[in-house]
């Protein structure tokens, strides 16, 4: 957040020049302290927990409080994530941090080769982030000991895919899967069980928008029968799975909300085209409905 002095009385602070986030603070003289201490954090950008509170000052500690509940004011020691994800969801910090930062939670990456593995652990860095980066293709894995699985995939490996699925719903463990197919990109919604749709049901549907349905299928099958073949894609492009899943992971982390839910986010980097894909709950789906009642609202 940037703290602007603009005239003796009025602050404006922003957090970017698009940003939605800003406020305009305007004081009168019965407010001196209050500006006292924004004019000493626009010279020095920070200050001491000594400066911030005065217990014979109840206007001034409610005016601290309402700069850490923004994000204006952040604790030095506090993570990045934290720091970041709170101001974008509105989360404040004061006397809540020690909820948010759950020890407990521990994120399950898995991954298509060595590259992407490298990829991932790079973006990782400096994040306090209990995790478990490997390479997976297809076999039984214990996910008791983890609140969170992450695929990040080179290509379109369905049945993969739909492993995952099972273990997670099994688990009822939250799943997320990206992967590169040619030139797009796929961002799935976070799954959660009884909650969201699952991976099944966003494959169902956006099979069914494909027109050529014969050589989909063709291209499928090549997939599941021939040995995984990595197409050489540049850093910068597998990076955009990486920014895009972990942003996914730590906004769900620390504000615990489905920004996207059940939207699939597509990007085609022959057209330089983002879409949204809506995505509908099944019934009767296969996968998440046939251990349990639940029903469609309009059946």
């Amino acid at each position: 957040m940037r703290l602007i002095c603009v005239g003796s009385n009025k602050y404006y602070i922003k957090h970017g020049i698009l940003s939605n986030i800003s406020f305009i603070l305007e004081f009168d003289e019965s407010n001196k302290k209050r500006m006292e201490l924004l004019d000493y954090l626009a010279v020095n950008g920070s200050v001491g927990i000594d400066r911030l509170m005065d217990e014979a000052d109840d206007d001034l500690n409610e005016f601290v409080e309402f700069l850490l509940n923004e994000h204006i004011l952040t604790p030095e020691n506090e993570e990045i994530p934290e720091m970041y994800y709170g101001l974008l969801d509105g989360i404040g910090n004061a006397g809540n941090s020690d909820e948010r930062n759950n020890n407990e939670d521990k994120i399950l990456i898995l991954t298509s080769s060595e590259k992407m593995k490298d990829n991932i652990l790079y973006s990782m860095d400096g994040m306090d982030c209990v995790s478990e980066v490997k390479i997976y293709h297809g076999e039984d894995i214990e996910l008791d000991s983890f609140s969170y699985v992450c695929a990040i995939y080179e290509y379109y490996a369905p049945d993969i895919f739909h492993k995952l699925n099972y273990l997670t719903l099994k688990a009822d463990c939250p799943l997320q899967i990206s992967y590169l197919d040619g030139s797009a990109a796929y961002i799935s919604p976070i799954f959660i069980r009884n909650v969201t749709v699952c991976y099944n049901e966003m494959e169902i549907q956006l099979e069914a928008a494909i027109t050529h349905d014969s050589e989909y299928r063709a291209y499928k099958n090549y997939l599941r029968e021939k040995d995984r073949e990595i197409m050489p894609y540049p850093n910068f492009i597998v990076s955009m799975l990486s920014f895009n899943s972990l942003h996914l992971y730590f906004d769900f982390k620390i504000s615990r909300k489905l920004k996207t839910k059940n939207r699939v986010l597509i990007f085609d980097m022959e057209s330089m085209r983002y879409d949204l894909a809506d995505l509908f709950p099944m019934p009767n789906c296969p996968a998440c409905k046939s251990e349990n009642k639940m029903v469609h609202d309009y059946l």
